[in-house]
């Protein structure tokens, strides 16, 4: 399973919409308030993509905020607390999550052309096109942007679970302290392990 976004934990679970709707100072609201949404299993469907990741995940989140404003249009005048409730809870938190699996999926989307700008640039390390030390600093800092992204990646899509920074993180900062070539390639043999596309 990827990394969990702090946001996604803030979205109630279909046990926890049953047992805020059914609490008597909300009404309780009764199932079928809203006749066109059925939110428990927009809830279930959310949390079944969501956990696969932000690439998934997020057009979820947005189905789940369509189906949010429907059920709240029909239920504000009825139970005015409870849609105050959802509104302040419930739909904030799953905006909170869409726009940062968002902004993750935008991370993620440049991760191909990075990884590929940071291999060629080790090879022209490795070939002698580029001489060592004087490319260290920029290529340092290439990598460690791109560990970023690889964090990102990691929550983008269930798939890459094995892309653990990690031991790359640990690599950078070593080479970063001698810039030695022994360094480097431990390094590079870290980095290599990532995938080249998503």
């Amino acid at each position: 399973m990827p990394e969990m976004l702090n946001e996604m934990v803030k979205v109630w679970t279909h046990k926890k919409w049953v047992e805020e709707r059914s609490k008597k100072e909300f009404g309780p609201v009764p199932s079928g308030a809203c006749p066109k949404v059925k939110m428990g299993e927009a809830l279930d469907a959310f949390f079944k993509a969501a956990q696969k990741g932000c690439q998934l995940g997020h057009p979820a989140a947005e189905a789940l905020q369509e189906k949010l404003k429907t059920y709240l249009a029909a239920v504000e005048k009825k139970y005015p607390k409870f849609h105050a409730h959802v509104k302040g809870m419930l739909a904030k938190a799953v905006e909170e999550y869409a726009k940062t699996a968002k902004d993750v999926v935008g991370a993620a989307g440049k991760y191909g052309e990075n990884r590929m700008l940071i291999q060629n640039t080790m090879l022209k390390i490795v070939s002698g096109m580029t001489t060592y030390p004087a490319a260290c600093k920029p290529l340092h800092d290439a990598l460690t942007a791109f560990c970023v992204q690889a964090a990102a990646a990691k929550r983008f899509n269930a798939a890459l679970d094995a892309t653990d920074r990690a031991p790359l993180l640990a690599a950078v900062a070593e080479w970063s302290r001698d810039w030695s070539r022994p360094s480097y390639d431990k390094m590079q043999g870290a980095f290599g392990k990532y995938p080249l596309g998503l």
